[in-house]
């Protein structure tokens, strides 16, 4: 068993129902752990985040400030240690624009 805090923002906060908590779980890879947590709809974390076996492009997941998400970052096959921190949050595309 390994313990590791997990923090979730904006629509990963709605759908868990909570911004942070400390997991214990059987260790292992992120994947495993997105499928230990709950969301309030009686998914999982997994379920709301990964789409096609990937982490969807609109939310970051962060392991100790590092995005895993991202093209070319190890995602699901993250392995977690103990005391890690993971954060999943939405992105925020900002339209890049001027005074006319």
């Amino acid at each position: 068993m390994i313990t590791v805090t997990v923090t979730a923002l904006q629509d990963a906060r709605r759908a868990l129902g909570w911004s942070t908590r400390t997991i214990d779980f059987a260790g292992g890879s992120l994947e495993e752990l997105l499928k230990d947590v709950g969301t309030q709809d009686g998914k999982t974390l997994f379920d709301f985040l990964v789409e096609n076996d990937e982490l969807r492009a609109d939310y970051a997941v962060l392991v100790n400030g590092t995005n895993v998400s991202g093209p070319g970052a190890a995602g699901l096959l993250t392995e977690l240690d103990e005391n890690d921190h993971v954060v999943a949050m939405t992105i925020f595309r900002v339209a890049a624009g001027g005074w006319a």
